[in-house]
């Protein structure tokens, strides 16, 4: 027993890695509600023991449960990875979670045994990930690093629940990554005004229909990426949900789109099922479109019809980039829409008072109206206030003139 101590600044701490399976590791043995490892000896020993006879129960409650199973991280990230595909979860998704898949198997090797990793060595392999090139000339950030914590440890709640291990390690840690919180990035509404207009008067042999899932998408089936992106611009849904949108989610006469999981894609919450007011402009751009799509009242709103099925956008990046060349706006993505939507929604009326801001966070699909203040709370106390959220180009045109002739040339 004593061999299992060791002393490090005058305190005492325990090696007990030879219990990784159930959790033990490196550890400072510290007396209940001490803050730090004891400096006394007998304390030390007394502690040891009883942390030994918890992990012995521990080890002899995972022999009855059948979780003396051994399986290394390599495989059974691979099978984690197929149920996944399984469970009908999409593919830009399972490209994502692939990817911080790899990063895992790479940091802790192909055959490592799952059950050996302990809280320390997720720790330490995280300290890892912000040392990786991000491919763009830095390393991994904070938020990266996050969302690979959160792979890993939806990788060790299978793993626990096929008997594989007693305890997600991940679940300890102390110190989880912190992505900074920064002021949402917006457009203003005439930058807004001058995308709907380049979207509107782009060539069609211009829209940018690309490859995705391994099927070819065919170029020139239907005029969507006005609509789409004036869709976008005046409801401020979330990428999944706008290209997941069916036609009969659309209610011109209600005024009203309905946000509700489809066969195509699930919603990111339970409370992400709502109702989003239809605002003049939008029901402008969206009837004449809705109107050609007469008799397809069970189908996609913006359909890829790749290969002429009906099949979900996975990727219109390549067609808001040459809308934001005519524009004059670099890269131009669907997020900056959602986040320009909710700053205009913010400066509206709503029957003649300030529209509260908990009408704007459901309609956005947030259940609380936390992260509508942190990032965009500087915005509330506005002097004017419009009764309508709306780009018309018109509006702005002291802003817009250069622009628009470059598009006209």
């Amino acid at each position: 027993m004593s061999s299992r101590l060791y002393q490090r600044n005058e305190r005492w701490y325990a090696d007990l890695r030879d219990y990784a399976s159930v959790g033990g590791r490196q550890e400072a043995l510290k007396p209940k509600d001490a803050q730090r490892a004891t400096k006394d000896e007998d304390v030390a020993i007394i502690l040891l023991a009883e942390r030994v006879k918890q992990l012995e129960e521990l080890r002899r409650g995972a022999h009855l449960l059948g979780v003396n199973k051994r399986i290394g991280i390599g495989p059974f990230a691979e099978h984690h990875l197929k149920l996944k595909r399984v469970e009908g979860c999409r593919s830009a998704y399972l490209s994502i979670v692939q990817s911080h898949l790899q990063r895992i198997v790479a940091c802790f090797g192909e055959g490592r045994d799952l059950a050996s990793i302990t809280t320390v060595d997720v720790g330490e392999w995280i300290q890892w990930l912000y040392k990786q090139p991000n491919g763009r000339g830095g390393r991994l950030t904070q938020a990266t690093a996050r969302k690979a914590l959160s792979c890993l440890s939806d990788l060790f709640k299978r793993a626990k629940s096929e008997g594989y291990c007693l305890q997600n390690p991940t679940s300890d840690l102390y110190h989880k990554p912190t992505p900074e919180q920064t002021t949402a990035t917006y457009w203003e509404p005439w930058q807004v005004a001058l995308l709907l207009e380049a979207a509107r008067t782009l060539p069609r042999d211009h829209v940018h229909f690309g490859r995705g899932n391994g099927g070819r998408i065919l170029a020139g089936t239907y005029p969507w990426m006005y609509p789409l992106v004036a869709t976008a611009a005046l409801t401020g849904l979330r990428k999944a949900e706008l290209l997941g949108l069916m036609v009969d989610d659309v209610d011109l006469h209600l005024k009203r789109i309905f946000i509700r999981p489809n066969a195509h894609r699930r919603l990111k919450t339970k409370r992400a099922t709502r109702t989003t007011p239809i605002w003049p402009q939008l029901g402008e751009i969206l009837l004449p479109y809705i109107n050609e799509r007469s008799g397809e009242l069970d189908g996609l709103l913006f359909p890829s019809n790749r290969f002429g099925a009906d099949v979900m956008l996975d990727n219109v990046d390549g067609s808001l980039d040459k809308i934001g060349d005519r524009a004059g706006i670099e890269r131009p993505r669907l997020h900056t829409f959602r986040h320009s939507y909710i700053s205009a929604r913010i400066q509206t009326l709503d029957g003649g008072h300030p529209v509260a801001l908990f009408t704007v966070a459901r309609e956005v699909g947030h259940a609380t109206t936390r992260l509508i203040e942190e990032r965009y709370g500087h915005l509330v106390h506005v002097a004017k206030r419009s009764e309508t959220v709306e780009y018309r180009l018109d509006h702005y045109t002291g802003h817009v003139q250069d622009q628009i002739a470059s598009m006209a040339s």
